[in-house]
C-alpha cells in the first residue's frame, strides 16, 4: 500500500512539472494613494481629532467621477471602507485617500462636510509592474509631477 502511494504521488509530481512551461515571476507595484494635511491659517491641524473645529472623520466622504457620475465610495469588505484614512505622522495628521485607477485620467471628490468640496485630478500610468499616478493636481492646481504614486502636499483652509 505505502509502495503505490508512493508511486502515485511521484507520478503527481512528475506531471505537475513541464520543462517546456516557463513560468516567468512578475513582481507588481501598485500605488495610488495620496497624502495630505491641512492646516488652517493660523498653523491649527484641521485633522487633529482634539481640535474643535477639525474634520470630523466620520463626516468626510469620498466621490470618484464615473462615466461622468459622481459616485460615493465605500466597500465594507475593505480595511478602509471609504478608500481614506486619518494617521498621525511624527509632528502631524495625515489624511491617506487612494485613487480610482480603472482610467487614465481620474478625479476624485474630497467632502469634508456639508459645505466643503475638494478636487483632485491625476494621470493614471500603467506597465506589466506598476500602477501609479505621474501628476496630480488638487482644485485645478498641479501639486504632483513625475510622482510615481509618492505624493504628500499641505492644504491650507
Amino acid at each position: 500500500m505505502k509502495k503505490i502511494i508512493s508511486l502515485c504521488l511521484i507520478f503527481i509530481c512528475m506531471s505537475s512539472c513541464n520543462k517546456d512551461e516557463e513560468k516567468e515571476l512578475v513582481s507588481f507595484y501598485h500605488s495610488t494613494s495620496f497624502e495630505v494635511s491641512i492646516k488652517n491659517n493660523a498653523g491649527e491641524d484641521l485633522l487633529d481629532p482634539n481640535n474643535p473645529n477639525s474634520y470630523n472623520e466620520n463626516e468626510i466622504k469620498i466621490f470618484y467621477l464615473i462615466n461622468g457620475e459622481m459616485e460615493e465610495v465605500y466597500d465594507a469588505l475593505m480595511d478602509s471602507p471609504r478608500n481614506f484614512f486619518i494617521f498621525k505622522s511624527e509632528s502631524e495628521y495625515k489624511l491617506r485617500l487612494f485613487l480610482d485607477y480603472s482610467t487614465d485620467f481620474t478625479t476624485t471628490y474630497i467632502k469634508w462636510n456639508e459645505s466643503e468640496m475638494d478636487t483632485i485630478q491625476a494621470e493614471i500610468f500603467k506597465t506589466e509592474g506598476l500602477t501609479a499616478y505621474s501628476k496630480a493636481w488638487y482644485n485645478n492646481e498641479i501639486v504632483c509631477e513625475n510622482a510615481r504614486g509618492g505624493c504628500f502636499f499641505e492644504i491650507v483652509k
